[in-house]
């Protein structure tokens, strides 16, 4: 296991003691089925969970979703719902998601992004949010409540993002599967599906389980991504 994978574990455990419901990645195995996955592509998922959750968690730190259009300036339109998040390649990605394979993406690489995203008819509007902007709301949000966790989380882990409102009327879900696609993203996250399903604990469990037929976080195809295929006995 590496340095980084060992401090993001660490940073999960620290995070178990905040408000946010987190508790140490241990994720319990539900009962009645049976997973053939390698145990390696297991530790990879876990370890892509665990990044995505500390970059979401200044995000979704409140449960009632308060602090969500807090730390998200911009993200909100005339509908007042938050926005998908789209998160891009940092340089630890590289080797997880098959859209990092270049490395950390470039400024052309970002204009791309935005460009792609400004064309969509589904976006009203796009906020970029950069890895070092992201960091300091990370710290500003967890100063109080865990001083833990912000000695193991560094910059490094957190990446680049653009915040897009979704027009009134549109199929975020559509939208969601189509951003998370483009070159140089790894995730997208609907940051008002998550704020409804309320516990950042219960959404790593339905990145690991699946059990949403819909889920909030969309995932760019890779090594690590939590997609551990289907138990035995269900497609």
């Amino acid at each position: 296991m590496t340095e980084t994978e060992n401090r993001l574990r660490d940073a999960l455990s620290a995070a178990a003691s905040t408000a946010v419901d987190i508790r140490p990645l241990t994720v319990p195995v539900p009962r009645r089925r049976r997973w053939t996955v390698p145990i390696a592509a297991t530790a990879a998922a876990a370890f892509v969970a665990v990044l995505l959750t500390v970059r979401l968690a200044s995000v979704l730190a409140s449960s009632d979703g308060s602090e969500v259009i807090a730390m998200s300036v911009g993200t909100q339109g005339e509908s007042g719902t938050p926005g998908i998040r789209v998160f891009l390649c940092a340089s630890g990605d590289t080797a997880l998601y098959s859209g990092c394979a270049d490395g950390k993406v470039t400024e052309k690489g970002k204009a791309d992004v935005q460009a792609a995203l400004q064309n969509r008819s589904e976006v009203e509007s796009v906020f970029f949010t950069d890895q070092r902007t992201a960091y300091e709301d990370f710290r500003r949000t967890y100063n109080d409540k865990n001083p833990e966790l912000l000695q193991v989380v560094k910059i490094t882990d957190m990446s680049d993002s653009f915040t897009i409102q979704v027009r009134p009327g549109a199929d975020r879900t559509a939208l969601l599967e189509a951003v998370s696609k483009l070159p140089g993203v790894t995730q997208a996250a609907d940051i008002a599906c998550l704020v409804e399903r309320t516990s950042l604990r219960s959404i790593v469990i339905r990145m690991f389980f699946g059990d949403d037929d819909e889920p909030c976080v969309r995932w760019q195809s890779g090594a690590g991504k939590p997609g551990f295929g289907s138990p035995q006995g269900r497609s």
